[in-house]
Formats: structure tokens, sequence, C-alpha cells
């Protein structure tokens, strides 16, 4: 199926409801964004600020929503007050989100919502992404996942229709180590150390990961740093009190080599980054097709003339599969109908 013909689809979906959407600016949001604005009745974008954000954040936003058409309503929350969010622990992101989520749906029921939508995508189900669960849990319709829509179509989509986004939104307590409690000065000394490097070397998207107090930098453009902006980058980030400087030149993770395709056995492997709640899982997959439980750990599904083996590790069979194409068009159909465990 095209991204025309799937953008079709959620814009038939969401057509002449009243919406509110989960608003960062980033692409998958103004993407919706834009699509709400053309087939839904007064919708509203509902951005949190929640002092996590980049330097610019809410401005950005701001700005693109204004682009967009759509009115945009701000509300400001303070995790801080949060003991068990300053901890940092594995539920970090499941906890925020809920959260926020929880002042989304304060402000859509004030304005008389009837559909909350967020950006999430397809693609985002092969990372490991608890807050994903609270999108669940919460019935947020999720248009971008249920097409089947990933990254790469969201941005094919946004460039071939002049769609303006941020390309800075990602959670800045994301750079720092589970287990290391969370500060303001800690998440300020990351924003600061990004804002820095990106003016240096005119780069979009930054990340400093604190890692054990080294600053570990990934960026996007590694081979314009020349000795100086080396030089600048280094002494700059110790007056930080950083330890060592360090660029992490390792390539993203690409999606499509996640699947495993045995073109002798007409077999696909995927082994995704999470564990799998098998109870939770079983009871959506029956809506997709008819499940058979192996053992308490792994189940099998059967739809479409395939047979799918789903394990509580994160492995994932595909049986009778002609080729990759087929294979990761039926792990897409899938994926929505898991629920990992955090």
């Amino acid at each position: 199926m095209s991204i025309e013909d799937k953008i079709n689809r959620v814009k038939r979906e969401l057509r002449d409801k009243r919406v509110a959407i989960a608003f960062s600016g980033g692409a998958d949001s103004s993407l919706l964004s834009s699509l709400i604005v053309e087939v839904c009745r007064d919708p509203i974008a509902i951005t949190i600020d929640n002092g996590l954000m980049p330097t610019g954040f809410i401005e950005n936003s701001k700005k693109i929503a204004h682009k967009i058409g759509i009115s945009q309503k701000i509300v400001k929350i303070d995790l801080f007050n949060v003991d068990e969010f300053r901890e940092n622990k594995g539920n970090r992101c499941y906890l925020c989100r809920q959260i926020m989520y929880d002042k989304i749906k304060e402000v859509a029921h004030d304005e008389s919502i009837d559909i909350i939508v967020d950006g999430n995508n397809i693609s985002d189900l092969f990372d490991d992404r608890p807050g994903i669960l609270i999108t669940y849990k919460n019935n947020f319709l999720t248009p971008l996942i249920n097409e089947g829509i990933s990254s790469e179509e969201v941005k094919k989509y946004l460039k071939e229709n002049n769609i303006e986004y941020n390309k800075s939104t990602t959670c800045l307590a994301t750079r720092i180590k589970t287990n290391i409690p969370l500060s303001h000065e800690n998440i300020k000394r990351i924003d600061y150390s990004e804002e820095f490097v990106k003016n240096i070397n005119n780069d979009e998207i930054i990340k400093i990961r604190d890692n054990n107090n080294n600053a570990e930098i990934e960026i996007e453009k590694p081979y314009e740093l020349d000795e100086n902006k080396i030089n600048l980058i280094s002494n700059k980030l110790k007056t930080l009190k950083f330890n060592n400087i360090l660029l992490n030149i390792t390539p993203k993770t690409n999606k499509n080599k996640m699947i495993n395709f045995k073109s002798e056995q007409n077999i696909s492997e995927t082994k995704l980054p999470y564990t799998i709640n098998i109870s939770k899982s079983n009871e959506k997959l029956k809506e997709l097709g008819k499940i058979k439980t192996l053992n308490n750990n792994t189940i099998s599904l059967s739809f479409n003339n395939k047979n799918v083996i789903i394990s509580e590790k994160g492995k994932i069979i595909i049986e009778n599969v002609k080729d990759f194409t087929e294979s990761k068009e039926t792990l897409i159909r899938i994926l929505p109908f898991i629920r990992r465990n955090i």
C-alpha cells in the first residue's frame, strides 16, 4: 500500500471528529496535525512543557502549530516534584508519559473533545519505548501505527508536501543513564552542551549522553569536525565538569536489518529490544487471528495463511512468507497487537 493510500485511510478515520493531538511539533505530530486540520472540526494541539525538552522546544512548537493552522494549548508541569520520576528507574518514560497524558486528558475533557490522538508510528514499536503502553492504557488513537506508517514514510510525506517540523524533540532525560537521579542541574548541563555543539557544527540534531560523567556525543556530521571545532567543544564541555569528551560514530540501527528473512526456509526472524507480555498480547492478538498457547512463554498466531511464533523474550518467527517484503508487511500487521513488559 502506498503512503498516499495510508494517509487517505488516516483521514477517513478522523474525518468530522472533534480531535485533540498530543503535539510536540516533531515529524509525527506535525504530519498528523496537517491532516487533522483538513478533515476535523475545530481540532486542538496540546503541548506539554515539562522542562525536559531542548532549548527552543516550546517556541518552535508554537511556530509550527501556527504554520499548520491548528489551535494550540500549552500545559506546564514540573516532573521534578515527583520523587519516583527523579529516581530515574527503568519505568521513568512510562511514569512521565502517564503524568503528561493525564494532563492532556484534562484539557481534552474541558474542550469536549471526541478523540485524542498521538503520533507514535510503526517504527516506534521496533524500539525500547515503554511509554507506548500509556498510549494504549488511555485509549489514545494511534493512526500512524494503525495504518503501518513508518518514520521513513512520515519524513518522505513531510518533505514532498513542504510541511515544516522540529527535528529536535527528544526528551533530555533520555541522555542520563538509568538509576542516576535526575535534577534540574544535570538536565540543564545536557541542554547547554547540546546547544553549544549544535551551533559549533551547524547540526540540527545533537545528542550528548551523560555516561558516568563522560560526555558521549552523537552528531549528524562528525566528518565536519576539524581540529579547531574539536578543541572548542572539548574545552567547553570540560568547563561543565565532564571528565572525558567522547564521539560516538556508531551508525543508527536500520530497522530493516532487524528482520532476518531465510529464503531457503520461507521464514523470517525478528528480535525486538524488549520482552513481550504474553498474556496481554494473547488477548489482543485474538482480534487478528487464531491463537494457540505453546507454553507459558510462547504463543502461536495463525492469520492470512501465516503461522507466527511469539516468545516472551521478544523473538517473533513468521512462517510461510515468500520474501523480505512480505515478512516486513506481516510483522507490521502484528506489532500493534503486541504488548511489551516494562
